[in-house]
């Protein structure tokens, strides 16, 4: 299995950062050639469409790849059922944005800008990945992944020079999303992929239900973290949002990591729990030095993507990085219990965090601004966290004291070292965070090793054996 993973991971890895890499680096370079105000247009934009989207793709792809692995109905009849219910529910998502634009009051680059992005929404249901990573086909993921954001990333370079190519970004977008898509269709119709529905009835009553819930989880989860910046854009104008932005599309690049970590354990966290104790000790171990390193690179970090237009998203970013290191928790356990099947209670995890977030966002972003909506985003990530933990001992009860132990540890320590660096460098230098780097991993490396020869057993941060970890409540 541990070989398995790690092709996983390497695999993932690829995916993840074709996908975040070159779209940060399309980040940066509007960042730097649009207005503050433009770039806080983009910013509205795309955490509304991040929103509908999810309305289009109504958990569908989730369940559908988690269907696709299970075997259970066939290829042919679960995509052709999946394919007319995406394209219902895209088209739908597609009108309902339409409506919300056409009501705003803005200026009409706002509402066209808007629209234009919106039109992405009708290619969902050709977004084929479930098929491929549900029976395993990882390869054609990753050519697919480089072509759209290379086409993106190319188009975009060409064409954005300045404020008047605004309206050109959303359309490079669909440009690159039509480029991942074409060679993904191919290698869909060679497994039996279809597009036209077989036994529709049938099908659409066992697929619907669970995946509106995923669905509604997935909305839940899109909120606190795209509903800062549209609050942010209402309640603080765009100029506001564009600051925020920048700050907060580093957060979602660093967000890639979790992402690679579960999407590489997803299937045996669906399969076996004795992994989730595994999961869950590799989540802690790579998230907790984020926080840490976050409050020694931000300043320099955003002066050397962003420059000094963009100074005021310095502190936004240092209380991101820390939630960060949050996510790394609340992913940890709240997917061991979306991947055992028990959607509704996942639902009701992220529904907690979803709500928090939108009242503190109300509360906190009109006297505090940018640090009042990172603060929310933190804030409701750890009830994320605490309501996740609990009903996930409902499940299972893993003791996670023990897997803080070694990395905050380490990541102490580091944070001493790289202090002293800093007073010496000061914020304009990478070197207090590269120190940080360094020590953590050998700290952390010459722990477990003196862990390991104590005589302490396989897993250092469980209840005795694997065995003794996981107590099953059902």
């Amino acid at each position: 299995m541990n070989s398995l993973i790690a092709k996983n991971i390497a695999m993932y890895t690829i995916v993840e950062f074709a996908a975040k890499g070159f779209g940060f680096l399309v980040t940066i370079h509007l960042a730097n050639t649009l207005t503050t105000r433009d770039f806080g247009v983009l910013g509205f934009a795309w955490g509304v469409y991040s929103c509908f989207v999810l309305i289009a793709q109504a958990g569908l792809q989730s369940v559908g790849e988690r269907e696709v692995a299970r075997g259970v109905i066939p290829i042919p009849q679960l995509s052709g059922t999946l394919f007319s219910l995406r394209t219902l529910f895209s088209v739908l998502s597609f009108l309902i944005l339409t409506l919300f634009a056409i009501s705003l009051e803005w200026g009409p680059d706002v509402r066209t800008i808007l629209l234009l992005q919106g039109c992405s929404l009708l290619l969902v249901p050709f977004q084929v990945h479930y098929l491929l990573r549900g029976s395993g086909q990882v390869k054609p993921l990753v050519g697919g992944q480089i072509c759209q954001s290379g086409c993106l990333c190319l188009v975009i370079w060409m064409v954005v020079d300045g404020p008047d190519d605004l309206v050109y970004v959303p359309l490079a977008f669909l440009l690159g999303t039509v480029s991942g898509i074409i060679p993904l269709l191919a290698r869909y119709r060679k497994l039996g992929g279809s597009f036209l529905p077989h036994d529709f009835h049938t099908s659409s009553k066992a697929l619907l239900g669970p995946a509106l819930i995923v669905g509604a989880s997935g909305l839940a989860v899109q909120i606190y973290y795209s509903l800062d910046a549209v609050m942010l854009a209402f309640l603080k104008g765009e100029e506001m949002t564009g600051i925020y932005t920048a700050a907060h599309k580093v957060m979602m690049v660093l967000l890639v990591v979790p992402g690679i970590i579960l999407s590489s354990y997803f299937p045996f966290l669906a399969r076996d729990r004795r992994s989730i104790a595994a999961y869950i000790e590799t989540m802690v171990l790579v998230g907790i030095p984020f926080g840490c390193a976050g409050l020694l690179a931000a300043p320099w970090i955003i002066r050397f993507l962003y420059g000094a237009r963009y100074a005021a998203a310095t502190l936004p970013l240092q209380v991101l990085f820390l939630n960060v290191t949050v996510v790394f928790f609340a992913m940890a356990f709240a997917n061991p219990v979306f991947a055992s099947g028990d959607h509704r209670t996942y639902f009701r995890i992220v529904a907690w965090g979803a709500c928090v977030n939108l009242i503190l966002n109300f509360l906190l972003i009109p006297p505090f601004g940018l640090i009042g909506a990172s603060a929310a985003t933190l804030m409701a990530e750890c009830v994320v966290v605490m309501v996740g933990k609990r009903m996930l001992d409902r499940m299972v009860r893993i003791s996670v004291t023990g897997m803080v132990i070694i990395p905050l540890s380490s990541a102490s320590i580091g944070l001493v070292l790289a202090s002293l660096v800093f007073r010496v460098t000061g914020t304009s230098s990478p070197w207090p965070l590269l120190v940080f780097v360094l020590s953590y991993v050998l700290t952390v490396a010459m722990m477990k090793r003196m862990s390991v020869g104590s005589g302490e057993a396989g897993s250092p941060l469980a209840e005795g054996t694997i065995s003794g970890m996981i107590h099953s409540r059902r």
